[in-house]
């Protein structure tokens, strides 16, 4: 105010009814109609989805325009999301068509159509599969996902068609399809394991790539592993299903070993558990067979039956000695004598190979971890180191028998027996002990087994216990 009068400002300068700035303006052209307007951008935050923004702004647009004068009204000028939709769109094509060209070149060279349904029902189920660990790790169907999905069906009907292939090689032989679908799932399954593990490998450097390529190739990575690693599930696991559709096969591969107490506790969980509620449910007879589970049974069998076939041999063992010695002491003592070589030989038996004391002495490059005594090593084992010790044992008690019809003196007959006969007794024992240890050289575990017991319970007999 001045004198009691406001000044305005139309007194000092010059207004206008205008904008900011002037110096920028902005038209929307539609249908040839230049219309003054004003711009509005809106920006997503980062880590969100354009598409699901997009549609938000999308809704939020509907309700606006219901608010604004007649004169007014709004117009989206770009959307970012209609071509990464249209992207989108164009890999799924692709993926489509691959899907099909996949299905219709294994048709080609299989020329069966129950074959043929396998492997390609392995494909919607390894990209289903890696949708949901695409889930759980917060990916999105993106440009790079899509393309490692598309790159991934290549990969993920391998395994499913050199699973089939093996078992199509065994129906060939001769067998039926059952006998043949579980022969050829034992046979292969490890391969298709070394297969799955070894190809995924090839795209795991990709996740520790740094900087921003790194990053956008992580999620790339992931998802082809994640797609490639289900895949083997699915080739393991898929049903194979005879042509009358009467038997389903399932295969399923613990990731335990055969010989372990989690394999075995998992064979029996399946047969007691789950596949009796299925059968009451579906009405259905299933049967559990395959390497593993003929392993855990013969596992089972062999030590249900181990202490009876031991008294069995040891019974045998001594009726046979009391017939020929007459005499109920000698039996004793012989079985006594025997038991204490086989329980020395199952000692240094488990120690060296389960424990892993001394594994890589053996030849097997273990790094110090146990190997699993197979089930049936100490039945075998007993059998024979009993029949060699016997032989010792008969032996023995013939030099002494000798003796003590000659001298009629107990003493001098086990003096003078073992002066005579301990030099062969030793010198046989050497020679079998070198021919047991022999045993070692080969490759295969089970046979290393054997040869170091047979050598430990021959050694045992011949000296500490004969003495």
């Amino acid at each position: 105010y001045r004198g009691g009068a406001p000044v305005r400002l139309e007194d000092v300068g010059q207004v206008l009814d205008s904008v900011q700035n002037d110096k920028t303006a902005a038209w929307f052209v539609n249908k040839g109609i230049d219309t003054r307007g004003v711009i509005l951008a809106i920006q997503r935050q980062p880590g969100t989805n354009t598409v699901a923004v997009a549609k938000a702004v999308r809704r939020t647009l509907a309700g606006l325009r219901q608010q604004l004068p007649a004169s007014v009204s709004v117009d989206v000028l770009y959307d970012r999301s209609e071509t990464i939709r249209d992207s989108v769109n164009d890999v799924q094509w692709t993926l489509l068509l691959t899907f099909g060209l996949v299905v219709l070149v294994i048709f080609f060279f299989l020329r069966n159509v129950s074959a043929t349904v396998i492997p390609s029902l392995a494909l919607p189920m390894s990209v289903v599969g890696t949708f949901a660990v695409m889930k759980l790790l917060g990916y999105n169907l993106d440009n790079l996902s899509l393309m490692a999905l598309t790159l991934s069906l290549g990969f993920v009907v391998a395994d499913a068609i050199v699973m089939l292939e093996n078992i199509v090689r065994h129906v060939g032989m001769g067998k039926k399809p059952m006998q043949a679908a579980l022969d050829g799932a034992a046979e292969i399954g490890f391969t298709i394991l070394s297969m799955t593990i070894s190809l995924a490998a090839v795209f795991l450097p990709l996740i520790f790539m740094p900087g921003v390529i790194g990053r956008l190739f992580r999620e790339f990575s992931i998802t082809i592993v994640s797609a490639i690693l289900i895949s083997g599930v699915v080739s393991l696991t898929l049903p194979q299903i005879n042509k009358p559709g009467s038997v389903v096969l399932l295969s399923a591969v613990p990731s335990t070993a055969p010989a372990s107490d989690d394999t075995a506790a998992l064979l029996g969980t399946v047969r007691d558990d789950v596949l009796p509620k299925v059968e009451d449910a579906e009405g259905f007879t299933s049967y559990v067979g395959g390497y593993t589970a003929s392993y855990v049974d013969l596992a089972t069998l062999i030590t249900d039956r181990l202490l009876l076939v031991i008294g069995t041999v040891i019974l045998l063992g001594c009726l046979l000695l009391m017939i020929a010695f007459r005499s109920l002491l000698i039996p004793v003592q012989a079985a006594i004598t025997n038991l204490l070589s086989a329980a020395a030989a199952f000692g240094v038996l488990t120690a060296c190979f389960q424990w892993g004391w001394g594994v890589s002495l053996v030849g097997l490059d273990t790094g110090g971890a146990a190997v699993p005594i197979a089930s049936y090593v100490p039945l075998m084992m007993f059998a024979g180191l009993f029949g060699l010790s016997m032989d010792y044992e008969v032996f023995l008690l013939t030099a002494f028998n000798e003796h003590f019809q000659r001298t009629g003196d107990i003493v001098t007959a086990v003096r003078r027996g073992l002066a005579d006969t301990g030099q062969l007794i030793t010198a046989a024992a050497l020679i079998m002990v070198a021919v047991f240890l022999s045993f070692v050289i080969p490759d295969n575990a089970v046979v290393k087994m054997f040869g170091v017991g047979l050598a430990t319970a021959v050694l045992v007999d011949a000296t500490i216990v004969r003495c």
